[in-house]
């Protein structure tokens, strides 16, 4: 990933979009001495302080490959625990959310993989194989809630559940 030891923070945040990454570096106490780095796999990261704390975020492109590489590279240059979160848009089946709600996954995640045989074949029972929840880090979720509510009130904050796919459209039952 062409970064080293001391070049990627234990807190991180991960995002999608290289211009969310930039603008989130905004941030930084002092975003014009950050450091920052593409990696040959396209990734972009950037590290600096928070209130005096090393923050990196990352933009990773769209997919659970793209993040699989991060936690596993990232891994490998830091040294002792690591705290991950990720920022991004989704969409929700939860006919109480709408449009600018921030919704917290302290319900836990799950992934959804295509079985694309099963589907070409018109069984949507066996088309997709869906994970057990992966539950969060309950301290961390708690720090996030508390601080989103503080920061920007608690009406447009929810909790709830992610799903997670390993394609975009097709994992959402699209049929085009």
């Amino acid at each position: 990933m062409n970064v080293c030891k001391g070049e990627v923070a234990n807190r991180i945040l991960s995002v999608g979009d290289l211009h969310w990454a930039w603008k989130l570096s905004w941030f930084f106490d002092k975003p014009e001495s950050c450091l920052y780095f593409r990696s040959t796999r396209t990734f972009w990261t950037f590290t600096g302080t928070f209130k005096g704390v090393p923050v990196t975020i990352v933009a990773t492109g769209m997919g659970t490959p793209m993040m699989d590489f991060v936690i596993r590279e990232y891994w490998h240059v830091i040294t002792g625990p690591m705290a991950t979160v990720w920022l991004g848009t989704c969409g929700v089946v939860d006919l109480s959310c709408t449009a600018g709600d921030i919704i917290v996954a302290s319900k836990g995640s799950v992934f959804i993989q295509t079985n694309y045989p099963a589907l070409m074949e018109g069984d949507l029972i066996k088309g997709y194989t869906i994970t057990k929840p992966v539950l969060p880090d309950p301290k961390l979720t708690s720090v996030i809630l508390e601080n989103l509510k503080e920061i920007i009130g608690p009406t447009n904050i929810k909790e709830g559940g992610n799903c997670t796919a390993d394609s975009f459209y097709g994992s959402q039952g699209w049929n085009d």
